[in-house]
């Protein structure tokens, strides 16, 4: 009865669904309750009801050892695949799906399959140019040179990518990877090499834009434009996007 009370008194607090009510607002207040718990002195811990209820505003997935108690890991990712997920190459909406790497789990394997999965829900070839699309794909925290072996393992795969790089040494091109996708070129899947170019393309983009972020530590990417869709999933292995999506 109490935990009902809390979620009704979030969802009118914010104006927002259930699902939105247990996996955002919730698991943030358990956040800031439980760093304001560990705070040795007894005057550091007090946050008055504004400052609680701002800190609240932020709608990002916040899984912390807390939640999982809450919830357990298999159930968040239930929720959020059928909040998110379920609806399958019905949309040629421009998808960002912006992955941090973790070094210390890294395993080039778990980083193609969960590649190939994204390409294959979220890519469609028509013959019908309009309603062809695929999506874009970053991944943070990855080295250049792993970036490299993963693009020419593509390559060898016979699976069809674009960059944003025209030709051997040449600066990046906005038009290259935003490029139309269709059954006479086959591109599946595009790939942002650097942070600083999700923006760029994003503006050249008129269509309607979709940002999933998954993230280790802290929120990598931030954009102020508040008609793209931005959603923040905190995991702790690059295989828990496949399980979510």
């Amino acid at each position: 009865m109490q935990l009902d009370n809390v979620m009704t008194a979030l969802k009118n607090q914010f104006n927002c669904t259930t699902f939105e009510a247990e996996n955002f607002y919730y698991n943030s207040a358990l956040k800031v309750i439980t760093e304001k718990a560990i705070i040795r002195n007894i005057k550091d811990r007090e946050i008055t009801k504004q400052e609680f209820i701002d800190y609240l505003d932020k709608k990002e997935a916040l899984f912390n050892e807390w939640y999982h108690c809450y919830r357990s890991q298999q159930e968040v990712f239930r929720r959020l695949k059928n909040e998110y997920f379920t609806h399958l190459n019905i949309s040629p909406f421009e998808r960002f799906f912006l992955i941090e790497v973790d070094d210390a789990s890294y395993l080039r394997s778990d980083l193609k399959d969960v590649l190939y999965e994204i390409s294959r829900k979220w890519s469609k070839l028509s013959r019908r140019a309009r309603d062809s699309f695929c999506p874009y794909l970053y991944f943070h925290n990855l080295s250049s040179v792993e970036l490299l072996n993963i693009k020419n393992d593509l390559y060898d795969e016979g699976f069809c990518f674009v960059d944003g790089y025209s030709y051997y040494e040449s600066i990046f091109k906005v038009r290259e990877i935003t490029k139309k996708v269709d059954q006479n070129n086959e591109i599946r899947i595009k790939i942002i090499g650097e942070l600083e170019n999700i923006d760029i393309i994003m503006e050249s983009i008129h269509a309607r834009r979709e940002v999933y972020q998954f993230y280790i530590g802290n929120s990598f990417y931030e954009n102020s434009n508040q008609s793209i869709k931005h959603i923040k999933i905190q995991i702790k292995k690059i295989k828990h996007v496949k399980e979510i999506i």
